[in-house]
């Protein structure tokens, strides 16, 4: 389909979107590892301290979670995730323009 919208493709920008593709997978590579690495260094949860009655914890490190250094281990486990996410589609999508092995 994208090569019926582009046409032929000049040599040029075929070789640059193959080193895209091979920059693409090397950037999932270690953002994947870096979630391995970020999941291993983060506590697992345990729900020992929760209110019987309403489920909430009450204590001031529950209120603020985000700031401490899982929080933190969390939110760049999720950033990473979505760079993984955003890249597969990048890499599809170039893939869709040059495949080197159709």
């Amino acid at each position: 389909m994208f090569n019926y919208l582009l046409g032929a493709l000049d040599p040029a920008v075929a070789q640059v979107l193959g080193i895209i593709q091979y920059v693409i997978v090397a950037i999932v590579a270690v953002c994947a590892l870096a979630i391995i690495f970020l999941v291993l260094f983060q506590k697992s949860n345990s729900d020992g301290n929760l209110n019987a009655i309403s489920g909430v914890q009450e204590t001031y490190f529950a209120q603020n979670k985000g700031k401490t250094r899982d929080g933190l281990l969390r939110k760049l486990t999720i950033i990473l995730a979505i760079i993984i996410a955003v890249l597969a589609v990048v890499y599809w999508i170039t893939l869709k323009i040059y495949n080197p092995f159709n």
